[in-house]
């Protein structure tokens, strides 16, 4: 990278949250992530009945694959390669869902980025 530009955001590798499931549903999937309980009682009632209260989002074919390429590994570029083929996109296209679908998952604490310096070092 040439000293002042700024670095590619597709380079990022995107990561699902530990806490998040992703499941198969109605030709997409459906993301589901436990919530913690609101408040000392709510969390101590929670712990003793074994509630656990969870937030799901439908996603649609192009979502779940989008979510299905998130391995810790691709990087979000690597991933818009992989949606642009399969679904016959231009680079422009593929790009806008990408950053699109990374941004709505970020906004509800579903997925991170790991960004690489550099160096190499995250």
């Amino acid at each position: 990278m040439a000293p002042g530009s700024a670095p590619d955001p597709l380079a990022a590798v995107a990561v699902l949250s530990p806490a998040v499931r992703a499941e198969p549903h109605a030709g997409g999937a459906v993301l589901s992530v436990a919530e913690p309980p609101g408040g000392p009682v709510a969390a101590f009632v929670a712990t003793r009945l074994g509630w656990t209260r969870r937030r799901s989002f439908e996603l649609d074919a192009v979502g779940a694959r989008f979510v299905a390429e998130i391995d810790g590994q691709r990087s979000l570029g690597d991933i818009k390669d992989i949606l642009r083929r399969e679904f016959g996109w231009g680079d422009a296209e593929a790009r806008q869902a990408v950053v699109g679908f990374t941004a709505a998952l970020m906004r509800r604490g579903l997925l991170a980025l790991q960004v690489t310096r550099s160096g190499g070092a995250p």
